[in-house]
């Protein structure tokens, strides 16, 4: 779980990210805007925790990059001080949370489990979900085009799914492996990139309009042939 920062005290910032990364949670701060923006721009999280105090976190294209570089939702925890904060909160009309200051260490953890599992909600059994030609039926891990079933590993299918779902933003080998393997599983470069020649060749990605690209040092990015013409 990848989680960036913006808190414009350098004591405040060490202490939250120093807590969130002794939890468990990879965790990037930031002091300023201009840094955060780059680091947005590198590369995909699953949440921001904003101090709404400063300037860039209520800038309108500030939140619309947020939004471009999560791959599923727009997610963001704001860190307000006050009521009257709430109300401007309120104002954004954008999907966010919000923890008020002081933050307490066990009520900052909390917010940020059950928020990414809120992230993280696995689709419906019955609810099928359409790509371009594809089709995947959760219910019993099915991927068709047309009539026709592909036959799929399990890893295979998520990582499909993964894809198809963060069509056009880049996704890093370690995010990958978090999302796709479990903790205990040993995996490398190797193992994901066997997995993501299968799929790409299984789902003819060439012959439907679809392009999986590698990036150097980084990982991988699927994108639509079509719209890229477009």
């Amino acid at each position: 779980m990848k989680i960036v920062t913006l808190e414009h005290d350098p004591d405040v910032s060490s202490s939250l990210n120093r807590t969130l990364r002794l939890a468990g949670y990879h965790s990037k701060g930031h002091s300023a805007g201009d840094a955060l923006r780059r680091t947005l721009r590198a590369g995909t999280f699953d949440l921001a925790i904003l101090d709404w105090d400063m300037a860039d976190t209520r800038d309108n294209a500030m939140l619309d990059l947020i939004h471009q570089s999560f791959p599923f939702e727009w997610q963001v925890i704001f860190v307000i001080g006050n009521s009257e904060d709430k109300k401007a909160l309120e104002s954004l009309h954008r999907p966010c949370h919000y923890l008020v200051k002081p933050i307490p260490i066990s009520n900052l953890l909390t917010r940020v489990k059950l928020f990414l599992q809120h992230v993280w909600r696995k689709e419906p059994v019955n609810n099928e979900m359409q790509f371009g030609p594809y089709s995947f039926e959760p219910a019993n891990n099915v991927v068709r085009i047309g009539d026709t079933e592909i036959p799929l590993t399990p890893k295979e299918y998520a990582l499909a799914l993964l894809l198809l779902r963060s069509l056009s933003n880049p996704l890093s080998r370690v995010y990958i492996s978090e999302k796709i393997w479990s903790r205990g599983e040993r995996i490398n470069a190797r193992t994901i990139t066997t997995h993501l020649s299968m799929i790409k060749s299984k789902l003819k990605f060439s012959q439907y309009g679809y392009r999986l690209m590698p990036i150097y040092n980084y990982g991988y990015r699927l994108d639509s042939v079509a719209s890229d013409s477009e």
